[in-house]
């Protein structure tokens, strides 16, 4: 390969690299995309304490499921 067309190549990489980041615009940190996707439904408070009592007292499970419903 001749030095012209060495030159030519890296011309043309370092043009496509410039359109790509010009594009893209500016970089940005985490969390600037914005929130994530609405969710459904509203939030509801969780009673910690119960949950625990309830599972040391072996009425409720802290292991998960083995077995899942599949669809």
């Amino acid at each position: 390969m001749e030095k012209d067309d060495r030159f030519f190549l890296a011309a043309l990489a370092a043009a496509l690299l410039l359109m790509v980041l010009l594009a893209t615009g500016p970089a940005a940190g985490p969390g600037a995309a914005g929130p994530g996707p609405a969710l459904a439904g509203r939030p509801r408070d969780v009673d910690t304490v119960l949950i625990r009592r309830l599972i040391l007292e072996g009425r409720l499970s802290d292991h998960e499921a083995l077995y899942y419903r599949r669809r």
